[in-house]
Formats: structure tokens, C-alpha cells, sequence
């Protein structure tokens, strides 16, 4: 797991590092203009890379959910905690 992680960090920096190569690789393979990709790079309220799963994203997403079960969307409730793992954290964290 370790080297996945490895991996998908060098992965986020490099697609940090070349934001217009990745702006057009993301555009094409879903099918939406280049321009509309590379607004959403600009105004990511925090760059793109791995954390170590906190409470307070998990609460996060839970009122998520909880709006779309209330919504109707989501016909049952879902108990995010069961969608989060934080075994790897301590790794996240030596980065």
C-alpha cells in the first residue's frame, strides 16, 4: 500500500506541477472544453493530494449524504464512517 500511496502523490504533483497538460488530459477523457477544467484548477479552494482522513471530513461528508437522503436522492440513510479508512494516516503524514 505504501507504494501505491507513493505513487498517487507523485502522481497529484505532477499534475500540480503541469496543470495545462492535465487540464487537457482530464478534458478529453470526459468530454467537457479544456477551459472548463482548467477554471476548476484555478479556483481549487486547496491543492489536489493525499490527507490523512480526519473527523471533521468525515462529519463533512455525513451532512452531505444527509442532504441528499433528505432530498430524496439517496433513498436510505448512509453511515459515512463505514466509507473512510484511517489505518494509513501516520503514512500520509510522513508524507
Amino acid at each position: 500500500m505504501l507504494t501505491y500511496m507513493r505513487l498517487v502523490s507523485e502522481g497529484y504533483a505532477w499534475a500540480r506541477d503541469h496543470q495545462d497538460k492535465w487540464a487537457h488530459l482530464v478534458a478529453a477523457e470526459i468530454g467537457v472544453p479544456v477551459s472548463y477544467v482548467q477554471d476548476q484548477l484555478r479556483e481549487e479552494s486547496a491543492p489536489f493530494q493525499l490527507q490523512p482522513v480526519t473527523i471533521k471530513a468525515i462529519r463533512s461528508q455525513q451532512v452531505v449524504a444527509d442532504v441528499f437522503t433528505r432530498a430524496g436522492l439517496i433513498p436510505n440513510h448512509v453511515d459515512m464512517t463505514r466509507l473512510w479508512d484511517m489505518r494509513f494516516n501516520a503514512d500520509i503524514m510522513k508524507g
